[in-house]
């Protein structure tokens, strides 16, 4: 039965990322570049560029670009940042819950048996073509976490907060060994909230100062451990919240 549940929400979440949907490039400044589908070239984007489902985009240091989407509203990608197109494709509430309970039954200890599947982390498998030589980006080289989630931000500021949700899941899945000082859990119990989800919320936050090990006098991990506490501490006094995301 838990199998079974499992496959139905990686299906439906494969499904949610290669559905058609596209964006159009309108503004950018910078350094933005584009990888289209299975490719692993980065290409030089361009306004009026059409971007589908399977592309990424990313933007440079102090670069910005502003898509429009289907719908005709428009979503900004700040400097530092890497987002699949798929990502802007809003993600419904029955969706997200879905996807929520693939996260939960994952982290059960199912016996093994004969006809068990097995099914890894969902993610776009691009293969390299010898003739074209990639665009070299550095910020590409090095802590890719940080641009994803730097992308799963952007999304938290449009107010896409059930995308960013799973755009945060997908980060720590991605990778597991991650030494965020508890940076992704924070912005996750700051998404839970802002959909009223306080339960998950709490336990996000209380997940967030777990991970933080030690602060080294660096002011922003101080901070954040701050805004953590003041975080639970509101959730904690607030009565509506302890019905609410349990």
């Amino acid at each position: 039965m838990i199998q079974k549940i499992h496959l139905c929400c990686i299906m439906l979440m494969v499904s949610i990322q290669v559905m058609a949907f596209t964006v159009h490039i309108r503004q950018m400044e910078g350094d933005v570049r584009i990888r289209r589908g299975l490719e692993e070239t980065w290409m030089p984007a361009e306004i009026g560029m059409i971007l589908k489902s399977m592309d990424t985009i990313f933007s440079g240091e102090a670069s910005k670009v502003v898509m429009e989407l289907e719908d005709q509203s428009t979503f900004t990608l700040g400097g530092n940042a890497i987002l699949d197109i798929s990502d802007l494709r809003r993600v419904t509430e029955r969706q997200l819950f879905l996807f929520l309970m693939s996260q939960k039954v994952e982290g059960l200890n199912v016996p093994e048996s004969p006809e068990k599947i097995h099914i890894t982390n969902v993610s776009v498998v691009r293969g390299s073509k010898k003739q074209a030589e990639p665009i070299h980006v550095p910020l590409l080289k090095k802590r890719d976490w940080s641009l994803e989630a730097n992308g799963a931000r952007a999304l938290m500021t449009a107010s896409y907060y059930a995308n960013a949700v799973v755009k945060f899941y997908k980060i720590l899945n991605r990778y597991p060994s991650l030494e965020d000082q508890g940076e992704i859990h924070f912005c996750l119990g700051q998404a839970f909230e802002s959909l009223k989800e306080s339960g998950r919320a709490r336990d996000a936050y209380q997940t967030a100062l777990e991970r933080i090990k030690d602060s080294n006098g660096l002011q922003e991990v101080i901070e954040r451990k701050a805004k953590i506490r003041a975080a639970l501490d509101r959730l904690t006094s607030d009565p509506l919240s302890l019905r609410k995301g349990d």
